[in-house]
């Protein structure tokens, strides 16, 4: 929003937003690309903060935001790699930018901050507690609320030190699992799209014969990089595919239910999924798709990673090589787990 209108609209826009309310809450985080596990200038491993890349310092605008506005109640939310990053001086980010919420106004800030008294009390939405030293008390992991996905975020909360102790934040319920299956095997199966940036004229049975190719190639006649077990199933998934496979669309109609959470993905009045469509893929993507998809339904355990990869499927580019960026970018979800 900062790069967008800049720091003054962003700041009228506040203003005319809270009006004459006493109390109010902020909902925000900086950009967290800066402290991704995926990202090679600043990683979660401690490699110490790009100066180039100016979305790792953002953070403090937020900071200054609380400073200036003194919301009742604020919360920030950032990925994992926050709280084992550095900042250039090689110290850990995250005690910095602890420090910095406990007492934003008296903070360091840019030209434009309001010095004040202002503090916060800092609460882990895990523990319930206010915050004793232990960052893990601000890492909320989804599965472990009954969200359908392994997501792990840090959530700092804020309540102004002047409200007193009474109705504190109460940790967050530990949840049974929901696994992927639970909530998605009602959606209607699709096929992907075969991209144009080959030439290639998308289509069932042409999408279907190139991935059928997969056989002739010199990956799939390897015993070393293909088993007997792994070449079943891939020989059975081959002779499976259907050539009426839809590509869905922006609303695909359905009248079937999801098994979990169904107050959450289902409506009566709608009857079936939006935003339900594919996207396209290269023939040389589609069979790193086929790859790890049957590796990972032999296995049962996780989407297998570009390591995995034989020679002949491993994308060229350099940051595949370094297996960095690419952590991400082929992958599958397991039915049995969030």
């Amino acid at each position: 929003m900062l790069a967008g209108i800049g720091e003054k609209k962003v700041a009228d826009a506040i203003e005319e937003a809270i009006g004459d309310e006493r109390h109010w809450v902020l909902f925000g985080g900086p950009p967290c690309q800066s402290f991704s596990n995926a990202n090679q200038n600043f990683s979660a491993q401690g490699q110490g903060e790009s100066k180039e890349d100016v979305r790792a310092k953002l953070w403090k605008n937020f900071v200054e935001i609380i400073a200036n506005h003194r919301p009742s109640v604020f919360l920030m939310e950032s990925v994992r790699g926050l709280l084992k990053a550095k900042n250039d001086d090689k110290k850990p980010v995250f005690d910095e930018i602890i420090s910095n919420m406990k007492e934003p106004g008296a903070s360091p800030g840019r030209k434009g901050l309001k010095k004040n008294k202002t503090s916060y009390r800092l609460f882990g939405l895990v523990s319930g507690k206010q915050f004793t030293g232990d960052g893990n008390d601000f890492l909320v992991k989804a599965e472990e609320c009954g969200v359908p996905q392994a997501r792990h975020r840090v959530f700092i909360l804020g309540v102004r030190e002047d409200l007193g102790m009474e109705n504190l934040p109460k940790a967050l319920e530990v949840k049974k699992e929901v696994n992927l299956s639970e909530v998605i095997d009602d959606l209607l199966k699709l096929r992907s799209r075969l991209s144009q940036k080959q030439g290639h004229v998308d289509g069932a049975e042409e999408w279907a014969n190139f991935i059928k190719t997969a056989k002739d190639s010199s990956w799939f006649k390897h015993p070393r990089t293909v088993d007997s077990e792994l070449k079943q199933i891939l020989e059975e998934t081959l002779s499976s595919i259907d050539l009426h496979t839809d590509r869905g669309g922006d609303y695909v109609r359905s009248n079937k239910e999801p098994k979990a959470l169904k107050h959450w993905f289902f409506s009566k009045g709608f009857r079936g999924a939006f935003n339900h469509e594919t996207r396209g893929h290269t023939v040389s993507d589609l069979h790193r798709y086929l790859f790890i998809a049957c590796k990972a339904k032999l296995t049962g355990e996780k989407s297998p990673a570009i390591s995995d990869f034989p020679d002949e499927l491993m994308p060229d580019h350099k940051s595949a090589k370094e297996g960095t960026s690419f952590l991400d970018r082929f992958r599958v979800q397991m039915p049995n787990r969030p």
